[in-house]
């Protein structure tokens, strides 16, 4: 079955891992928020909003050591072949899409 999670879904299973880690390593909330050096309002506004930048949010998983949760979000398309990467150039042209004008 195929499981489609909305954004508030995945960003509440994030911070989870994140209360999880951050209890696991033995930090208090207030430790975690000076190693990673965002203010103890914030993390605590990022729990309970479930809202936060992305720079304070690599800062925290970071300070975790999580660096490898983020390498999903970075990863790049490899190649395996010269026909691989033909086969890319020739499939990623832009599409124009021609507007059909209001007849009146």
């Amino acid at each position: 079955m195929i499981e489609l999670k909305t954004p508030l879904n995945i960003i509440s299973e994030l911070i989870d891992t994140i209360e999880q880690t951050r209890i696991s390593q033995e930090l208090r909330q207030q430790d975690l928020a000076n190693i990673a050096d965002v203010s103890l309002p914030t993390y605590r506004k990022f729990i309970a909003d479930k809202n936060i930048s992305l720079q304070r949010l690599i800062k925290i998983m970071y300070a975790l050591n999580m660096w490898d949760n983020l390498s999903g979000l970075l990863k790049k398309e490899e190649f395996k072949s010269i026909e691989d990467i033909r086969a890319k150039q020739t499939n990623t042209k832009p599409q124009r899409i021609k507007l059909k004008k209001d007849s009146k």
